[in-house]
């Protein structure tokens, strides 16, 4: 099962710029929350949704390097893990995940 924000949690971290995630991810975290509430999601706050959130971050740069590690190199599929890469990374030391 794992956490409910994990899959939240890498794609916001991977699929947006660090500007729009720092702007947009506290009511998309919330709205992502109250759906889970909407589809009987019961005894989750959203303050543990969003602390579930930020202690997946750290998965995203794994999930990138293996995804990489069996694709085909490609210029435009390196631009893209790199991308990914240091947006993930960049969400993970705004939010000091893992400390």
């Amino acid at each position: 099962m794992g956490l409910p924000a994990r899959d939240l949690s890498y794609f916001l971290a991977t699929a947006l710029g660090a500007a729009d995630r720092r702007a947009h991810e506290r009511d998309l975290v919330a709205r992502y929350h109250e759906a889970l509430l909407g589809h009987g999601v019961r005894d989750y706050p959203l303050d543990l949704c969003w602390d579930d959130y930020r202690f997946a971050l750290p998965q995203a740069p794994l999930i990138i390097v293996l995804g990489c590690a069996y694709g085909t190199p490609t210029e435009r599929g390196d631009a893209m893990f790199l991308a990914m890469a240091a947006r993930a990374c960049a969400a993970i030391r705004d939010h000091a995940a893992g400390a």
